[in-house]
């Protein structure tokens, strides 16, 4: 653990444990008044190194996973190049039928 986080769950341990206790002895007023205040914090700081030793951990999974393929441009001889010539390349919709799709032209073309 880098000493600034270990410096930080250090401090931050003390108001941590403190408001923990009040509400634990507001809920619980007979056995929290059994746990001293200085056993009450080092469980407050056990709890809290636990937190930031998993946050250490998942932002190294995350340093580790590998990034996303890049994308490829789509391939030359896509659907426009399979349409015939008299139908022009202005498709203004496709349409999905059962097994096949229909395009649907510019209106100055005749339909597929």
């Amino acid at each position: 653990m880098p000493a600034s986080l270990a410096l930080g769950v250090l401090l931050t341990s003390v108001p941590a444990a403190v408001l923990s206790r009040l509400v634990a002895a507001g809920l619980w007023p007979g056995p929290i008044a059994r746990v001293p205040p200085p056993e009450w914090y080092g469980q407050t700081l056990l709890v809290l190194s636990g937190l930031a030793l998993g946050r250490i951990a998942l932002a190294g999974l995350d340093r580790t996973r590998s990034p996303a393929p890049p994308t490829s441009p789509p391939a030359a001889g896509g659907l426009l190049d399979r349409l015939p010539p008299r139908l022009g390349r202005d498709v203004v919709a496709l349409q999905m039928e059962d097994h096949y799709v229909r395009g649907i032209p510019a209106p100055d073309r005749p339909s597929c």
